[in-house]
C-alpha cells in the first residue's frame, strides 16, 4: 500500500520533572505533528492513555510489550511500534539513551560512547536522534531495542520505541528510521513542496562528482553526498509550507548538531553574503564546530572540525532550506558549488 500521512495534535497539561522519565508521561505539544507511516504498517488502537500512536510491522510470534507504553514484540501478531510525547526536556538525550539500554539488560554509557548506539538524524525538520542498541547474541534471552527520541520544537520530547527479538527488530530498522525521518510540524511538507515549488533541477545540474541520493526521506526535494579526499560532505535541500518552524530555532538546531550552543538571536550567528547576477543578496550561515580552526563560527578558511552552511529562503507561504554539512576543508572545498547550486535552485 502506499505510505499514509499521519497527523496529531495532542495538548500541552503540565509541565514534567528533568530527570529521566518513562516514555509514559504527560503529553505535551501545540500544533500538529505530522508524519508517513511506512508501507507494511497498520494502525493500532493505543491501549494506554500514554500513547499517542501505535503501529504494527510484519507478523509472527513473540513476547509482548504488555504495559501499554513501549512498544515490542505484539505476542501472536506483529512487532508493534510505540509513539509517546512527554512536555519538558525529560533528563536528555545520554540519560534516555541509558535508561533504555537499562530496559534490556544492558549498563550505562558515558556521553562519549554515545555514537555507539545514537545516530543523529540532520536530515529531519525536528531534533531527531536514531537509537539502536542489543543485548550480546548469547544472552539468555537476547534482546534489541530501535527507538527514535526528537524535540517536536514546542517545548515536548517524542519517542518513538520497539524492541523484541533482535532479527524481528532488525528487519524493522529501515522503517523506523524512516519514521522517525519524516516527523515534522504543520502542514504536509511533502505536497507543499509539490504544490508549491517546481522540479529543483529544473535550471541546475549536480556537478559530475555529486551523488544523488534517491533513499532520502520524501520531504527532501534533493540530496547529493559528496566524496573528496578530504572528507566526504552532504547537501540537502527541503521544504516546508509556513516559517517552517522560525528561523532561529532551525539555526540553534543546526548548532546542536555540530557541538554549539544556541543563541538568543539570528545576529549573534556570523554569516556570509553573496550576490547574484540578477543583484539579489542572499545570506548564508556559516556555522563551525569548536574544534574548527581558530575556535567556533569563524568565517571562511579550511581549518578543521564540522561546518554547516544553511540558506533560509521564504517566498509563497512556505520556506526552503539549502544545506550543506561535513568536515570544514570538504565544505570549504564545495563553496562554490553550494553557492551556485542555491542561486539556482532558489526560483
Amino acid at each position: 500500500g502506499e505510505d499514509e500521512i499521519g497527523s496529531y495534535v495532542v495538548e500541552r497539561v503540565g509541565p514534567v520533572a528533568a530527570p529521566a522519565m518513562s516514555d509514559a508521561g504527560a503529553s505535551a505539544s501545540s500544533g500538529s505533528i505530522l508524519w508517513t507511516v511506512p508501507e507494511g504498517w497498520t494502525t493500532k488502537p493505543s491501549t494506554g492513555s500514554m500513547r499517542i500512536a501505535t503501529f504494527e510491522a510484519g507478523g509472527g510470534g513473540g513476547a509482548s510489550g504488555g504495559d501499554g507504553v513501549d512498544g515490542g514484540d505484539g505476542g501472536d501478531g506483529g512487532l508493534e511500534i510505540a509513539v509517546t510525547s512527554i512536555a519538558g526536556e525529560v533528563g536528555g538525550l545520554l540519560a534516555n539513551v541509558n535508561r533504555w539500554r537499562g530496559q534490556i539488560g544492558l549498563g550505562s554509557i558515558t556521553e562519549q560512547e554515545l555514537d555507539q548506539d545514537v545516530e543523529t538524524l540532520s536530515e529531519c525538520e525536528l531534533e531527531a536522534y536514531f537509537v539502536d542498541i542489543q543485548t550480546d547474541e548469547d544472552a539468555e534471552h537476547p534482546l534489541r531495542m530501535l527507538g527514535a527520541i526528537v524535540d517536536d520544537g514546542a517545548g515536548s520530547i517524542l519517542f518513538v520505541k520497539t524492541m523484541g527479538d533482535p532479527e524481528r527488530v532488525g528487519a524493522q530498522r529501515d522503517a523506523v528510521r524512516s519514521f522517525a525521518l519524516s516527523f515534522h510540524r504543520g502542514a504536509p511538507a511533502e505536497q507543499a513542496a509539490l504544490d508549491e515549488h517546481p522540479d529543483p533541477h529544473a535550471n541546475w545540474q549536480p556537478p559530475a562528482h555529486w551523488v544523488a541520493d534517491e533513499s532520502a526521506a520524501s520531504f527532501v526535494l534533493a540530496a547529493y553526498d559528496i566524496p573528496g579526499e578530504d572528507g566526504a560532505c552532504r547537501f540537502t535541500v527541503t521544504s516546508l509550507r509556513g516559517d517552517g518552524g522560525g528561523d532561529l530555532p532551525n539555526v540553534n538546531r543546526w548548532r546542536g548538531q555540530i557541538g554549539l550552543g544556541p543563541l538568543a538571536g539570528l545576529d549573534e550567528q556570523p554569516t556570509v553574503v553573496f550576490e547574484t547576477a540578477d543583484g539579489s543578496s542572499i545570506i548564508v550561515f556559516d556555522i563551525r564546530s569548536p574544534d574548527a580552526a581558530g575556535g567556533a563560527d569563524v568565517v571562511g578558511g579550511a581549518g578543521g572540525g564540522q561546518r554547516i552552511l544553511a540558506v533560509i529562503l521564504h517566498a509563497m507561504g512556505s520556506t526552503r532550506y539549502f544545506k550543506m554539512t561535513g568536515p570544514a576543508p570538504a565544505v570549504e572545498r564545495e563553496h562554490a558549488a553550494f553557492q551556485d547550486a542555491v542561486t539556482s535552485m532558489r526560483e
